[in-house]
């Protein structure tokens, strides 16, 4: 085993190490700012909206008439 096969290793497990912290992180799902009661919204992409489902709703209709 050579210096490349034991760095090709090394970075192989460094990289399956940093995606297991990665996916073990905590996920805080901040409140909606509108109403404050309900989690905010969070997409099936992962993106976390400032509003719950409810309040967006509200939020874009009045942007929509305005």
């Amino acid at each position: 085993m050579d210096d490349l096969d034991r760095a090709e290793v090394i970075e192989s497990l460094e990289r399956e190490a940093a995606l297991r912290r990665h996916a073990a992180r905590p996920r805080v799902v901040p409140d909606c700012e509108s109403c404050g009661e309900v989690p905010a919204h969070v997409t099936s992409a992962g993106v976390t909206w400032r509003f719950c489902a409810d309040c967006a709703a509200e939020h874009l209709a009045m942007r929509k008439a305005a």
